[in-house]
């Protein structure tokens, strides 16, 4: 099936999602494993679905409402799991210490690419896709980036990481792009 046509089909189950959300996030996932990814909207999907989903069904998903927002990214207003995840691809990728996250097919390459976006430009590559709810941002697409953000902001503040890392490093933005999703009144 060509994109434009998996494309169209994800946008008809997902109607209220922009196109640059089904296009940066969901379809790299529909390529590789499928779509539509459950039967039944009002289930969690099985397997792979469910962690890119969430833990949430279509249905769910169906019902959020998505803004583009320009944010200050703070780690500590993202889900503990995020931070958790976060905390251990920083420790793989910048720490060199072995976790599950040490040999991901090309995350080091993302991460790495990421970083560099972040030194030349002060601003994540793309929009970070996150969820709203209660009073956590749950990060739905933008991991390695996410990654690169946060090491990258801690270098910044140290300054013998800064010494070590050399050059000229442009300063963060203080606010980064993202797509907040957030489920509808």
């Amino acid at each position: 099936m060509s994109e434009p046509d998996l494309e169209a089909r994800i946008q008809a189950v997902l109607p209220a999602f922009p196109a640059e959300v089904v296009r940066e996030w969901l379809l790299p996932c529909a390529n590789r494993h499928g779509w539509p990814p459950a039967v039944l909207p009002a289930l969690v999907p099985p397997g792979k679905w469910g962690g890119i989903l969430l833990g949430r069904s279509l249905a769910f998903w169906q019902n959020i409402q998505w803004a583009r927002e320009e944010r200050a990214l703070i780690l500590g207003d993202l889900d503990p799991e995020s931070q958790t995840i976060l905390g251990a691809m920083i420790s793989a990728h910048f720490r060199t210490e072995p976790n599950a996250y040490s040999n991901e097919s090309g995350g080091k390459r993302r991460v790495d690419w990421a970083f560099i976006q972040l030194s030349d430009h002060g601003v994540i590559p793309g929009r970070v896709v996150l969820l709203g709810s209660n009073d956590w941002l749950e990060v739905a697409d933008g991991f390695h980036r996410l990654a690169a953000y946060f090491a990258y902001k801690m270098m910044q503040a140290d300054p013998a990481l800064r010494a070590a890392f050399g050059g000229d490093q442009v300063p963060l933005r203080e606010t980064q792009p993202t797509w907040v999703g957030r489920a509808a009144d």
